[in-house]
């Protein structure tokens, strides 16, 4: 299957437009292609299923519009975004690893981020192509609720009964007297937050009218009911906090005309990395707000994750600007023993900040969260001289800033939502 997607990918660039292929690649390889990687001989970077949806859409492009290529020109925008790309090379030199290992990261970069980054650069620039955009999440979220509703009452079996194996720790996906639906993703938290952000951009479009019924059968108000019962039957609390503030935020933007509550949102990412990764909010203020109305089993969970942000930020101040680097290196140990402290991390920007220093995690931060960022600014003054609402352009950058808050607390990310950023950059840009 990994190696059989760049085919898949090649054909669907010859049959459609540009923009669905990218799509039907990118989504089509989060929903189905196994969580493996092919360690390489002769000193090839690994092949994963990261590289086979890039190179997959990279070679697409480079067959059928080569031309989009060669007229793409680097905007003062995609400077985070080259930054966190190059961010490998000076972790690797100034941690002594050479120059092979920080090549070897950055191609691993380049296909997880970069290339999703400009495929959305490239071919999501009109209102038309983003609308594509939003419903390609909601489709995508579609195809996974027969599949989740199957592991929810048989337990997480797809992956092993048509690939073989299974990604990850089975026990981790037994909650709440059963079961957390895997399917082809990773973990059960990866596919908890793609159910909660394709519920979300349906209820936009729902809510808002943009859409009325899908194939042409199936009205948009049953989309929602399905989208969300299998979100909550993930068994995923971050999941439905995050379904919450989707949903919520709708009413919010539709009666107040104003983006206000979704910068807040997003700033709200930045504002916490900074203060827990210098120590300037301690980890005890948080679990005492949490404790009178979370569960103790999550409270403990909560614990040990902010535990994780103590030991690792310590430890990280001592390469404070590129980080540690790959290896384990970016591992607090007893000074005396030697041995481990702690040995999970579970925060996404935790293992960027540990690993890759304040650079690459302001670089990542920023190349993320830019798009967004832009495409509130503009729709406050859309808002504010038309007095209409742009509902797809809000809710794809709600969806962003939805997946960078589930990365507070949870280490995993999905590289199909990577392409909205550059999506909304290039329609901003090119709107103007």
């Amino acid at each position: 299957m990994l190696f059989g997607w760049l085919p898949f990918s090649i054909l669907c660039f010859s049959r459609m437009e540009g923009h669905r292929a990218v799509l039907f690649s990118y989504i089509g390889a989060t929903l189905f292609l196994p969580c493996y990687t092919y360690n390489l001989p002769g000193g090839i970077p690994p092949y994963s299923k990261e590289t086979a949806a890039g190179l997959g859409v990279l070679l697409g492009m480079m067959l059928y519009d080569n031309e989009k290529l060669t007229q793409f020109r680097i905007q003062l925008y995609d400077l985070p975004m080259l930054v966190w790309l190059l961010c490998p090379i000076p972790t690797a030199l100034t941690n002594g690893l050479g120059i092979y290992e920080g090549l070897t990261s950055l191609w691993s970069q380049f296909f997880a981020w970069g290339l999703p980054y400009f495929a959305g650069r490239l071919y999501f620039t009109d209102q038309e192509k983003l609308t594509d955009l939003a419903k390609g999440f909601v489709i995508g979220g579609l195809f996974y609720v027969p599949l989740c509703l199957f592991e929810v009452r048989m337990s997480p079996q797809l992956s092993n009964i048509v690939y073989g194996f299974f990604p990850h720790s089975f026990a981790q996906q037994i909650r709440f007297g059963g079961f957390r639906p895997v399917v082809f993703m990773k973990h059960g938290i990866v596919v908890a937050l793609w159910m909660a952000v394709s519920s979300t951009v349906a209820f936009w479009l729902w809510k808002s009218r943009q859409v009325k019924e899908f194939f042409n059968i199936l009205p948009m108000g049953w989309v929602v009911f399905l989208l969300i019962l299998t979100t909550i039957l993930c068994k995923t609390t971050g999941a439905w906090i995050l379904l919450l503030l989707g949903c919520s935020s709708y009413y919010l933007f539709r009666f107040t005309g104003s983006t206000l509550f979704l910068k807040l949102l997003l700033l709200f990412i930045p504002t916490y990395t900074i203060v827990r990764a210098f120590g300037f909010l301690d980890r005890h203020i948080i679990q005492d707000l949490f404790r009178s109305f979370v569960p103790q089993e999550r409270l403990d969970s909560l614990s040990i994750r902010l535990l994780q942000e103590d030991l690792f930020s310590f430890k990280t101040k001592e390469r404070l600007f590129f980080g540690w680097g790959g290896w384990g290196r970016n591992r607090p140990v007893d000074p005396y023993t030697g041995k481990q402290l702690i040995a999970m991390i579970d925060s996404l920007w935790l293992v960027v900040f540990s690993s890759k220093g304040i650079v690459g995690l302001f670089s990542m931060t920023g190349a993320i969260l830019l798009g967004p960022m832009v495409a509130f600014a503009q729709k406050d003054d859309v808002a504010e001289e038309k007095k209409q609402y742009d509902v797809v352009i809000t809710v794809l950058g709600l969806a962003v800033v939805l997946t960078m808050i589930d990365g507070l607390a949870n280490g995993v990310y999905n590289f199909a939502f990577i392409l909205i950023p550059g999506s909304l950059i290039s329609y901003i840009t090119a709107s103007k």
